[in-house]
């Protein structure tokens, strides 16, 4: 018993410590806006810690975009 209660207030103190450092993420959007018209994006600057980051952020939501009929284009619809 006294094992499993040590692993449980280990388990709480890591979860409660990472949270602590958990980024804050900032978004903004129309929460009017009909997004599904919309077809084509564009990407401003990516800023992140680390450089690496920045490809796999792109990637990602590429990926996404793409599940959507979404393309990306010098004359985007709208800005990522």
């Amino acid at each position: 018993m006294k094992v499993h209660n040590l692993f449980v207030s280990l388990a709480m103190s890591f979860f409660l410590t990472a949270a602590l450092f958990a980024q804050h993420v900032k978004t903004d959007y129309g929460r009017t806006a009909a997004f599904d018209q919309y077809k084509t994006y564009s990407w401003q600057k990516v800023v992140t810690k680390n450089p690496l980051w920045v490809d796999r952020i792109k990637s990602a939501v590429d990926f996404t975009r793409c599940d959507r009929d979404h393309e990306e284009s010098t004359d985007a619809q709208y800005v990522l």
